[in-house]
């Protein structure tokens, strides 16, 4: 997470050298907020008129949650203005993030700029496809390998045979971690970020294997169905089993899936552009936890009472947060990753 918002504003919200306490818990509630609001089931999109009642008391959330994130992102655009104006005209001393660059941009019918507005929904959509869909991601593969204690185990010493003891996982390294990457591949087929693809409108008539589509229907993908279906999946479908991606043939194992039987970030021209920044992202995370330290689980659960419930909303997270043990693992690894940091 700390990647991404470094990319778009300049700023790591945990861990060393954050942006503060309060900043960060503020930074969090709104974006989990925000997605579960989006997820929730509203009367009122169903019955219009009920809008005005408000019976489930979700419009003056949503309303209180707007507001705060309207407040958060025009600190962020100001922040960014007064680190212009101080600057003035020297050379920067560290490279433009999301804001600067849309700070630099003109906008329509000739304005000099964007307006505050069109900005601030840009940067909300950034971060709302960039970090809760990879943390959520992330979460539910690091569930299922303490889940899986020997599943963790393999990631791990294959981890360990491509990096090594002495340095920090790279990029570089992981289009070599097939396992690892089969974990993911797996995750997405059980724990896609989210239930539903994002709506797409049928431009004319059409007819899809035997069924009439009329024009201006809304069309929704259930990927989380298709992952799970025995038809699509005749061996060990309700099974975490990354070995069904293992392939001695391929020098790599690919995430994205040729059989479009898992689809997390839609296909074809209008897929998610994210997508390959996203997967490099949960890659390197995941690869970077099990290498630095071995997971257990709180004592006394045992790994296979360790619950798999979801929770419904717009993504698919983790009814109760995964809590786990790390214990530092090689002292050459900790000292790599420690001077990383720095």
């Amino acid at each position: 997470m700390n990647v991404m918002t470094q990319m778009l504003l300049s700023k790591r919200f945990f861990g060393c050298k954050d942006a503060g306490p309060q900043q960060s818990a503020e930074f969090l509630h709104i974006t989990h907020q925000v997605f579960w609001l989006l997820g929730l089931f509203n009367i009122a999109d169903y019955l219009p008129f009920l809008r005005w009642f408000d019976l489930q008391g979700y419009e003056r959330l949503m309303r209180q949650v707007q507001k705060q994130m309207d407040v958060f992102h025009s600190n962020i655009l100001q922040e960014h203005r007064l680190e212009h104006e101080a600057r003035g005209d020297r050379p920067r001393d560290k490279p433009e993030d999301f804001v600067d660059i849309l700070l630099s941009l003109r906008g329509n019918d000739g304005k000099e700029h964007l307006d505050d507005v069109e900005m601030k929904a840009l940067i909300q959509d950034m971060i709302a496809a960039a970090i809760d869909t990879s943390s959520v991601t992330s979460e539910w593969a690091m569930s299922e390998m303490m889940k899986n204690p020997q599943i963790l185990r393999r990631a791990q010493e294959e981890v360990d045979r491509v990096v090594g003891a002495d340095r920090c996982v790279e990029e570089s390294d992981l289009m070599h971690l097939s396992f690892l990457r089969s974990i993911v591949k797996e995750t997405f087929r059980l724990h896609p970020p989210g239930p539903f693809l994002i709506t797409h409108e049928a431009t004319k008539d059409t007819e899809v294997a035997g069924y009439h589509i009329p024009q201006k229907t809304q069309l929704f993908v259930n990927t989380y169905a298709l992952g799970r279906s025995h038809d699509i999946w005749s061996e060990r479908t309700d099974e975490f089993w990354p070995d069904r991606w293992m392939d001695n043939q391929q020098e790599k194992v690919e995430i994205r899936d040729e059989k479009l039987r898992i689809i997390p970030f839609s296909v074809g021209r209008r897929r998610c552009p994210g997508a390959p920044l996203g997967q490099c992202m949960v890659l390197l995370a995941l690869a970077t936890l099990i290498h630095a330290f071995d997971w257990s689980l709180p004592p006394p659960l045992q790994p296979h009472e360790l619950s798999m419930e979801e929770s419904f909303g717009l993504t698919l997270p983790r009814a109760h947060p995964l809590v786990g043990i790390a214990m530092p693992r090689l002292p050459n690894i900790q000292q790599a990753y420690s001077s990383q940091q720095d």
